[in-house]
């Protein structure tokens, strides 16, 4: 294989390579081969060479690639192979071998060799007790995924791309893309971080061949990324090995363990929806022609499954005074503000909370579900005109169906700025307010008074310009004077600076504390053509 070529252009003048074998000599290499070192059959160079080091690269499971592995043990001669399906299928056996032998089996590049992860989880991290390993171990699931996430390119370009560029295999990438690589990295993983013999069990496995382009909006849009992951991990003395793509969020333990917050698989997320675009282009004379593009996409979110217990009804969206705003459930959006409800402002200026069980205490089980910050809606609609020597673009985008709190009306600590709608309206014994309350040090507790529709509809860009031809001259072919606005106007019903508050969605996503305004920026300018 290509690694094996590679090896050898480097090694060649230190080590004597006194056997080659492979499936097609006059394959285009970046070495020649010596025809006079070369087998056709690799099994035949145990008889006619004195080797001491096998390098295995053929990367089967089985058939000649375990013939020759096993030949070589037997004989007494150390193998290096970077082969995951192999060792993942027979390494219990071909290490069972090598000791009897006393010969080295070398497999770090089999897993990760550029870290490299196996020679320090045997090594270095041998006196540690590893519960649980997980990452990104297949590079070309890693490329295509990142392609289509940076580019919006399809599942099918972004693997031509990966093909060429000699990232996935020419011919049929399916066991990097169905996930089976990763699996066979996993099972190694699993064997050395846990001391035990490869698990021969069948596991959880997905690949990536059913992402699409529209999954990266929606994850875009719960600051999450696509990932295809191998995880494995120890729980009540139980392996459990799988390769996916579920939710990946920060999970607390309680204060009693003593760790601060880590990544880790809580749930899966199901999203149902529907996405309509509309792409139209027409020429109604010569000098007059449009473009229309438009994008309607509506999502439904909800936290379907929760497989850690530690992520059952966990906060989240603390606003700096003690306060969270989040809470986790199944049937609900990710990141559902989970608030008191406001029921009025009482004869000296502060709230009446509902008291929703009817036990006369306002506490915890008063709170309720208000929505999340995720939009339910989203659309963008974007035109074009060319009007003789004018053209005039306009892109455009909206959101709608989701919430935001505006933390900065709640009590903060650090001599910050109140509102001036909360300081002007604020209740008085002589002015008595029925939607602001008293201005006071207490801390209110976290409620539906501080949410706020985050329904928004921007103007993202607007371009008018002109075209000035120059026939006749020879220094250059037009001149287009141009103006430009960029986010010159949002429409909103938020009352804060923005109702765009992405983020962790059990942190600040959808709640504003100390955000600044969307910026407008204007341009005027000039193109050359020459």
């Amino acid at each position: 294989g290509e690694d094996a070529e590679q090896q050898i252009v480097e090694y060649e003048k230190q080590i004597n390579i006194v056997a080659i074998s492979a499936k097609n000599i006059n394959k285009k290499r970046k070495f020649k081969i010596d025809k006079k070192i070369f087998f056709k059959n690799p099994l035949e160079i145990f008889k006619k060479k004195k080797i001491n080091i096998l390098f295995e690269s053929v990367g089967l499971s089985d058939g000649i690639s375990k013939k020759v592995v096993v030949k070589a043990l037997k004989n007494r001669i150390h193998v290096i192979t970077p082969n995951k399906a192999l060792i993942a299928k027979h390494g219990d056996y071909l290490a069972k071998l090598a000791e009897d032998n006393k010969t080295n089996l070398e497999f770090e590049a089999s897993v990760a060799g550029g870290i490299p992860i196996l020679r320090t989880i045997k090594e270095g991290l041998a006196t540690n007790s590893i519960h649980k390993v997980y990452g990104i171990l297949n590079g070309t699931c890693n490329y295509i995924l990142s392609e289509m996430e940076n580019t919006g390119s399809s599942f099918k370009n972004a693997l031509i791309k990966a093909q060429n560029l000699g990232y996935a295999e020419p011919g049929n990438p399916k066991l990097d893309l169905n996930g089976y690589d990763t699996l066979a990295k996993v099972k190694i993983l699993s064997a050395l971080a846990f001391n035990k013999k490869i698990s021969k069990s069948k596991c959880m496995m997905e690949g990536i061949e059913n992402i699409e382009s529209k999954d990266f909006d929606m994850a875009e849009q719960l600051n999450l990324r696509i990932k295809l992951l191998g995880v494995t991990e120890m729980i009540n003395n139980q392996l459990f090995e799988r390769v996916n793509s579920n939710a990946i969020l920060p999970l607390q333990l309680p204060n009693t363990f003593g760790f601060d917050p880590f990544l880790s698989h809580v749930g899966e997320i199901k999203n149902m929806g529907v996405e309509l675009s509309l792409d139209w282009k027409d020429r109604i004379n010569d000098d007059l022609s449009y473009s229309i593009n438009t994008n309607l996409s509506y999502n439904k979110n909800e936290l379907s499954k929760i497989s850690n217990q530690f992520f059952t009804n966990q906060t989240g969206g603390n606003i700096n005074n003690g306060q969270y705003t989040k809470r986790v459930s199944i049937g609900q959006p990710l990141g559902s503000f989970y608030l008191y409800e406001i029921a009025g402002i009482d004869d000296r200026g502060e709230f009446v909370y509902k008291d929703l069980n009817n036990d006369g205490e306002i506490n915890e089980n008063d709170r309720r579900f208000f929505g999340t910050y995720i939009p339910s809606l989203v659309t963008s609609f974007n035109i074009k005109v060319i009007y003789k020597n004018f053209d005039i673009n306009i892109a455009t985008y909206g959101s709608f169906g989701n919430k935001v709190y505006n933390g900065k009306k709640a009590q903060r600590f650090g001599n910050e700025n109140i509102e001036q709608f909360v300081f002007n309206n604020r209740w008085t014994s002589g002015r008595p307010s029925t939607n602001t309350p008293v201005a006071s040090n207490n801390v209110p507790l976290s409620s539906n008074y501080f949410l706020e529709s985050g329904d928004y509809f921007r103007i993202n860009n607007f371009t008018i310009g002109y075209t000035f031809e120059r026939q006749n001259s020879k220094l250059f072919k037009n001149t287009r004077l141009y103006f430009t606005a960029k986010n010159p106007l949002i429409l909103k019903k938020f009352s804060g600076y923005t109702p765009e508050l992405p983020g962790d969605p059990m942190g600040l996503a959808g709640v504003e504390l100390d955000a600044y305004p969307t910026l407008s920026s204007y341009y005027l300018g000039i193109n050359m053509s020459f």
